[in-house]
């Protein structure tokens, strides 16, 4: 059911980002299925499993909504709610085919493929074939979604005053002049919002927050811990880089009961348990 909704939220999120984000930790824990403890074949499966979960509720609900906008989606719930329902049901049949493949029979193996495969083929064909039913098409901004010419009105603003910056949560009003319309009221980048708003002392402790986190994680790779914790945190540094999550109070705290649990996590092997 975890898998299901983080596939699901990735799926109706639509976010390049996110979903680059998800592949690079897919490709991660394969190639240290050692660390991670689980096999390569349960890994890829579990993945497939998030990806089928999200072709399923994209064909359900899949659609652009204004932000903030809920009600009246009574059905498209009740059919998310299945989708974790159903998910749940079919990884107790994948992971027990998963089980009988680990012997030599190739018909074994062969099964296995298949009731990982076709679930998922048939998720992505139905998101694909089912149109959007969402109230209205998502606004088309370019590949970069604008981000480049934001990310360049973001600097202007921060040349305007790079020492003292504009002040806190001043970025709409300070660099509405240099974005095109509509402006927005976040630059999309921390970094670049920091230095913006706080100056150059603000993106500096930016700058620290990035290094000082990945420095962690990489400190800890051979723990238990980071390959549980890491991903939230690195995650969640990469995409403000191209997005605005800190700016939502339960993005924000996953990271930092994220952060705070590895802190506390003694570097130890990768058998120990914490």
């Amino acid at each position: 059911a975890g898998a299901a909704v983080a596939g699901s939220v990735l799926a109706l999120a639509g976010s390049r980002v996110q979903l680059a984000i998800a592949a690079t930790v897919v490709v991660a824990c394969v190639l240290a299925a050692g660390a991670v403890g689980r096999r390569r074949s349960t890994i890829l499966a579990a993945a497939a499993l998030a990806a089928t979960a999200g072709g399923v509720a994209d064909a359900i609900a899949g659609g652009y909504s204004e932000p903030y906008v809920t009600g009246g989606d009574v059905p498209r719930l009740g059919g998310l709610a299945a989708v974790l329902i159903g998910a749940a049901v079919l990884w107790l049949f994948q992971r027990r085919a998963l089980s009988a493949a680990r012997g030599s029979s190739r018909s074994a193996r062969a099964i296995a493929v298949v009731v990982v495969t076709v679930p998922l083929a048939g998720a992505l064909v139905a998101a694909a074939v089912t149109p959007d039913s969402g109230p209205q098409a998502e606004p088309v901004s370019g590949f970069a979604h604008g981000r480049t010419e934001l990310w360049r009105a973001a600097v202007d603003t921060s040349e305007d005053r790079p020492l003292e910056g504009s002040g806190s949560l001043s970025f709409y009003v300070a660099s509405v002049r240099y974005q095109d319309p509509p402006p927005v009221r976040f630059a999309h980048n921390m970094p670049l919002e920091s230095w913006a708003e706080l100056g150059v002392g603000g993106a500096v402790l930016a700058l620290i927050l990035y290094g000082g986190s990945a420095g962690l994680v990489w400190s800890r790779r051979r723990t238990l811990a980071a390959w549980l914790l890491g991903p939230a945190i690195l995650g969640f540094l990469v995409a403000n880089l191209f997005d605005w999550p800190w700016h939502v109070p339960a993005s924000g705290a996953v990271f930092a009961l994220a952060l705070g649990a590895l802190v506390g996590q003694r570097e130890r092997g990768l058998r120990s348990r914490a």
